[in-house]
């Protein structure tokens, strides 16, 4: 009950915006059950801990999160619940550009509400599968579900879904090239913002007014919305829209053909560009250490965990050995069988010692490999293996590596001799599983270049195309 209640302050603090507050209870409600079988608590605190990281944009955890969730609600059969956990992936794919992904997401959870009758959710997950098509182009498609999403909002009386359905419409309409047909819906769309006073909507929508009046060539009119945004993105401190409407504005300016306005423009688009990158970064690297430190702590909660559970069968294997010394002392005749059952009870025990200490060392490893990561993205942090005049930096990580994969250079070097020291590196990172981005980050080059990278050294390497390049480096290092 104690964790429980955790749970549900958790979850207040969340609804308020304090998701500091919210983490430290969910920390209290898991050191809580340290040692006792946490059931739908423990589901119910890492599904609201995913929450969390989504709001904060720390989409890595609140994928790992969310999709242990998926997994539990799906062995369960709690099909609304696994909707509910679906739709909120799609949410973390569709942030992190995945859009692919996260139609398949949102998919799933669609026909989960369907079979649940759950009109209200539904109508939810159609706007959300029709904005993704238009993300992705597929125009007629999206038209269809932004159409019966909007239907199922108007049926259930869901405000703020309208308007969100609406100004998606709006959107498509500019999309096709259909920017009156856009100005009615977009009109509806803004008055519902402003009776459920939902400021970010209302700045959104001028900026999708500027646009659609940059396109009439009603330029009184764009110029008119697009301060009317900036008031609005101002006063919210909004980097993302206020980026959107200088990019509306430079559009502006071009079509009225005063570039010296437009240079202005481009110059402030620039500038907030570089601003959002260096937010964007600092969240990542926070993301980053948060991973980290949960995964030092899930081990060791996961070593106290087996602790006390062996201090509980050591226990209960002592409570026999007592049960057996008693009866023995009153039947002389059950000694033959009370000896086999300590010798089998002592080998047991020692099993199970035997077990946690593999398990100490496999978890050793584990933590070795993420000191290594986090070696590395200190590395990154003070610019040291982006610098390929540091030599010294470079042996250093190397150390560090070997220490967790000791023959994993001379392994490279045995099997394939006209390997480059930079091939080396690039293998190394491959080998921690960073992503193209986080590569791309640490050395200071492109996606691109990395992928180029990539396809360099499976050549050098002889690997067939049809082969995953991660096994290869699995298999032949």
């Amino acid at each position: 009950m104690q964790a429980h209640g955790f749970a549900n302050v958790a979850s207040s603090y969340h609804d308020q915006g304090r998701y500091d507050a919210a983490q430290a209870a969910i920390d209290s409600a898991r050191t809580y059950l340290l040692g006792r079988d946490g059931g739908r608590t423990e589901v119910f605190l890492d599904n609201m801990e995913g929450t969390i990281a989504l709001s904060r944009g720390y989409y890595v955890l609140a994928a790992r999160l969310k999709t242990r969730v998926a997994a539990h609600y799906g062995r369960t059969g709690e099909t609304l619940r696994l909707a509910d956990v679906e739709r909120d992936l799609g949410q973390v794919y569709s942030s992190q550009g995945e859009h692919r992904k996260a139609i398949e997401a949102f998919g799933s959870a669609r026909e989960k509400y369907e079979q649940g009758n759950d009109r209200m959710f539904l109508g939810d997950v159609l706007i959300d599968l029709g904005n993704e098509h238009l993300l992705t182009g597929q125009a007629d498609s999206a038209a269809s579900f932004l159409e019966k999403g909007l239907a199922l909002a108007r049926e259930t009386g869901y405000e703020s879904l309208i308007a969100v359905a609406l100004e998606s419409q709006g959107w498509m309409r500019q999309m096709q090239g259909q920017p009156a047909a856009s100005l009615p819906l977009l009109s509806d769309a803004f008055q519902r913002a402003v009776k459920l006073d939902d400021l970010y909507r209302q700045a959104s929508l001028h900026n999708q007014f500027t646009r659609v009046y940059t396109d009439l060539g009603r330029f009184d009119e764009a110029r008119t919305h697009l301060r009317a945004g900036e008031i609005l993105a101002d006063s919210m401190g909004t980097l993302d829209l206020r980026l959107d409407l200088r990019e509306s504005e430079m559009r502006l300016w071009e079509r009225m053909d005063r570039p010296r306005e437009a240079l202005r423009s481009s110059r402030e688009i620039g500038r907030l560009k570089d601003s959002l990158y260096s937010i964007e970064k600092a969240r990542q690297l926070a993301e980053y250490e948060i991973l980290y430190a949960l995964d030092h702590k899930e081990q060791r909660m996961e070593l106290q965990e087996a602790e006390i559970q062996l201090l509980k069968k050591e226990n209960r294997v002592q409570q026999q050995q007592k049960a057996l010394l008693l009866g023995f002392l009153f039947v002389l005749i059950l000694l033959s069988v009370a000896l086999v059952l300590v010798f089998r009870q002592r080998i047991e025990r020692n099993r199970l010692r035997h077990e946690a200490r593999e398990r100490e060392q496999v978890l050793e490893l584990e933590f070795k490999e993420r000191e290594l990561l986090s070696y590395t993205l200190r590395s990154h942090r003070s610019g040291t293996l982006s610098d390929a005049q540091m030599d010294h930096d470079w042996k250093q990580f190397r150390k560090h590596f070997e220490q967790v994969h000791p023959s994993f250079f001379a392994e490279l070097h045995r099997r394939y001799p006209g390997l480059s020291a930079n091939d080396h590196r690039m293998l190394a990172l491959l080998k921690l599983r960073l992503s193209s981005k986080e590569i791309a980050a640490l050395l200071n080059i492109t996606p691109d270049a990395v992928k180029k990278s990539r396809h360099r050294l499976r050549k050098k390497m002889g690997a067939p195309e049809e082969l995953d390049f991660m096994e290869i480096i699995e298999t032949r290092t």
